[in-house]
C-alpha cells in the first residue's frame, strides 16, 4: 500500500521534470530507500521558467537513482 502511494507520488512529481516516468520503469525498494528510474528523457520545457540561454533539444536519462533513508529521517539528512 504504501509503495503504490509513494509510487504515485513520484510519478507526479518527477513527471514535472522528466518524460516517460511509468510504473515499467520506475524501480522502488521502499524500506531499502531506493529509488531508480530507467529510460526517461528530460522535459523541454524544465528550463524555460529559469530565463536561461541553454535549450534542451534532446535527452536521455538511461538509468537514475536515489537513495533515500526512509527509516531514519528523523536523525539522518536527506
Amino acid at each position: 500500500m504504501f509503495e503504490s502511494i509513494l509510487e504515485r507520488i513520484l510519478k507526479n512529481y518527477l513527471g514535472r521534470f522528466i518524460n516517460g516516468v511509468d510504473s515499467n520503469n520506475l524501480h522502488l525498494g521502499v524500506w531499502k530507500g531506493d529509488v531508480r528510474v530507467e529510460n526517461v528523457s528530460i522535459r523541454s520545457d524544465v528550463l524555460d521558467n529559469l530565463e536561461c540561454a541553454v535549450r534542451i533539444k534532446a535527452s536521455n536519462i538511461g538509468s537514475l537513482s536515489m537513495k533515500v533513508p526512509w527509516t531514519k529521517l528523523s536523525s539522518m539528512p536527506v
